[in-house]
């Protein structure tokens, strides 16, 4: 439904083409009907024209033309969409961490985001079901997982936090 000064500019111009279209079918054939015809696009060339003169003379407000209630983004599409996007990154980032030789850590993204994009705000690992083994050489496998998670995510190590450590 279009509303407004432009709806109302639409529905002028859509009944005048209408009822030129039926005179002229109604029309008999002859010299007046030239006639005739001439003044009716003369007419239909004033109405089309005539939101020009209002346009100079007050301006066309053009908050009647996309009223809110008619066009709107659906957010509730777009935080699904954003959610999609934040699930499928942390699968990615859970594969991406057992092929480094790091299974099961479970990866939250928390982000903000608007309709267009996600901005990370935190990453959180879960490290309950991640078995540490005892190797002095691996002493600081916390420190790498956190180092390769920022990696992946392009984040500061300071956006990384973990839980759920069982050593």
């Amino acid at each position: 439904m279009i509303g407004g000064t432009f709806g109302i500019y639409i529905l002028t111009i859509t009944g005048a083409v209408v009822i030129i279209a039926v005179s002229e079918i109604l029309m008999p054939e002859g010299k007046t009907a030239k006639y005739v015809k001439s003044a009716l696009s003369v007419f239909l060339v004033f109405i089309i024209i005539s939101p020009i003169a209002n346009f100079f003379n007050k301006g066309i407000d053009y908050k009647d033309i996309f009223k809110q209630d008619i066009l709107q983004s659906d957010y509730a599409f777009s935080a699904k969409l954003n959610e999609q996007r934040a699930k499928a990154m942390e699968k990615s980032a859970r594969n991406y961490l057992q092929q480094k030789g790091y299974p099961n850590i479970a990866v939250k993204v928390l982000y903000s985001g608007d309709k267009e994009k996600i901005e990370i705000d935190f990453i959180q690992l879960d490290l309950t079901n991640f078995e540490f083994n005892g190797d002095s050489q691996h002493i600081y496998i916390i420190d790498n997982i956190i180092d390769l998670t920022a990696e992946y995510f392009n984040v500061s190590k300071e956006r990384v936090y973990t839980y759920g450590e069982n050593q």
